[in-house]
């Protein structure tokens, strides 16, 4: 697989692990329902026993559900920047790369750019921007105007504008670059674009609650830190202490170094074997060919 076909399967993946969100939550809805359940039918228990107990399943629940949460953004930051660097290595190793000359003469070009756009209201600094993608002279400048273009674009607003963009960013990938290293920088772009995103809807204020899934679960069903740090499980980590964040370990890496190890053995000792041949064979103890 080539690395920006596989560039593209990790931005999949990560937005598969956003889309699936409401999923997710759903696979703590069933057990501790049932958790709480148990605990309201049971006759042993005052009311206020009940309601120790709930918050005992609550406060437990939302320690692993934290913890779930913390894996969950960090595969999905991870994805998408493992796919940003294999997109990059695609663009470094098919594109003509800038020399010197061209990247000095491209940083002094970019400034002056971006001084005449602050000057200007969106119309005009759009207009300027197109005027400076217009006299792109070559693919390595070229390249170099790609890879800076989001530092620009993030300041319009207008619908219109981000079409116009959207546009010129397009035209000039398609007037300098081979399509498998387009093709990355639509991954960049990609990236850049939703690596950011919070992992769930967010709620604002005035929203009802009820028309929200994933905020009407994490409320009934854990603690207000839970409801609190969701979107930001960092966050929660840096109050707990003694319990450390934990990290997100990518399986598939996993096995590619497993794998790697082992062919490193395997030619250890295949190299090891050879040198002992070689040995044998010059000592006189070992001759080969004839009708040994």
């Amino acid at each position: 697989m080539s690395k920006v076909n596989k560039a593209k399967e990790l931005v999949g993946k990560a937005h598969e692990l956003r889309g699936n969100r409401a999923a997710f939550l759903r696979q703590f809805t069933g057990p501790i329902r049932e958790q709480i359940k148990q605990i309201q039918y049971d006759q042993m228990l005052s009311a206020e026993g009940k309601s120790a107990k709930i918050k005992e399943v609550k406060e437990k629940e939302t320690k692993n559900f934290m913890k779930q949460v913390a894996l969950r953004k960090q595969a999905y930051q991870h994805y998408l920047g493992k796919a940003r660097n294999l997109a990059k290595q695609t663009i470094e190793e098919n594109f003509i790369k800038a020399d010197d000359a061209t990247l000095a003469k491209f940083n002094r070009d970019f400034s002056e750019l971006k001084f005449k756009m602050a000057l200007k209201n969106e119309n005009g600094a759009f207009d300027e921007l197109k005027s400076f993608v217009d006299k792109t002279p070559d693919p390595a400048y070229a390249s170099l105007v790609l890879e800076h273009f989001h530092e620009l674009a993030g300041q319009f607003s207008a619908g219109e504008l981000k079409l116009g963009l959207s546009k010129t960013y397009d035209q000039l990938k398609s007037d300098f670059t081979p399509e498998e290293v387009a093709e990355a920088f639509n991954v960049i772009e990609a990236v850049d674009g939703s690596i950011n995103n919070k992992m769930f809807t967010i709620m604002m204020p005035g929203d009802n609650p009820n028309a929200n899934v994933e905020y009407g679960i994490i409320s009934e069903l854990f603690t207000q830190d839970a409801l609190r740090y969701y979107q930001e499980p960092e966050k929660y980590y840096e109050k707990q202490e003694g319990e450390k964040m934990p990290e997100f370990v990518d399986p598939e890496e996993v096995a590619e170094q497993a794998a790697a190890q082992q062919k490193s053995k395997f030619q250890q000792e295949h190299d090891t074997l050879i040198a002992i041949l070689e040995e044998k064979t010059k000592n006189g103890e070992l001759k080969l060919g004839g009708n040994q």
